[in-house]
C-alpha cells in the first residue's frame, strides 16, 4: 500500500515560553517533497494574515513566516543557528540554541512522518547577547476527516 503524500490537516500548536503556555489552532495542509515533510498554514487575527511554512527533515526543522511579519529560523538539536524577525515595529537578528528536536509518530518510525504526528522542539532564543526566552513548542498534526 502506497503512503499518502499530501492532505488537509488540523494543527494544534502549544507554545510555552518561560513557563507561560499558549495554545493555537489552525487548518492547513501537509505534503512530502524530496526528503522533507512540509506543513503550511495561515496565522491570522483581525488585523493580519501571516503564511507559515514548516519544513522537517531528519534532525532539522525550519520555520518561515511571510506577511506583515517576516521571519526565518532554523532549529538543529545541539546547535545554535541564526535567523531573523521583521515586522513594522521591529527588526531583529536572532539565534536559536536548540536543546531538543523530536518527531513523535505512530507506526514503524521509518522514513518521513505522515499524519498523525507531533513535532516537538525546545530552544533558547537569543538576540545579540540577550536571551529573549526559553521556548518549548509542540505541534500536533492530524489529518482532516474526509481529506
Amino acid at each position: 500500500m502506497m503512503k499518502k503524500k499530501k492532505g488537509k490537516i488540523r494543527i494544534t500548536l502549544i507554545s510555552e515560553q518561560d513557563g507561560t503556555s499558549h495554545t493555537f489552532s489552525y487548518r492547513g495542509e501537509w505534503f512530502l517533497k524530496e526528503r522533507s515533510v512540509y506543513v503550511r498554514y495561515i496565522e491570522s487575527d483581525e488585523n493580519d494574515e501571516v503564511r507559515a511554512l514548516i519544513r522537517y527533515c531528519e534532525g532539522e526543522l525550519s520555520l518561515t513566516r511571510r506577511g506583515t511579519v517576516r521571519s526565518e529560523q532554523l532549529f538543529v538539536k545541539g546547535e545554535r543557528r541564526s535567523g531573523h524577525y521583521r515586522s513594522p515595529h521591529a527588526s531583529l537578528e536572532l539565534e536559536a540554541d536548540t536543546t531538543e528536536l523530536r518527531v513523535h509518530r505512530q507506526g514503524d518510525g521509518e522514513g518521513l512522518p505522515i499524519p498523525p504526528f507531533m513535532l516537538e522542539w525546545k530552544y533558547d532564543l537569543i538576540s545579540g547577547d540577550i536571551k529573549l526566552g526559553r521556548f518549548h513548542n509542540r505541534l500536533y498534526i492530524e489529518e482532516e476527516q474526509g481529506s
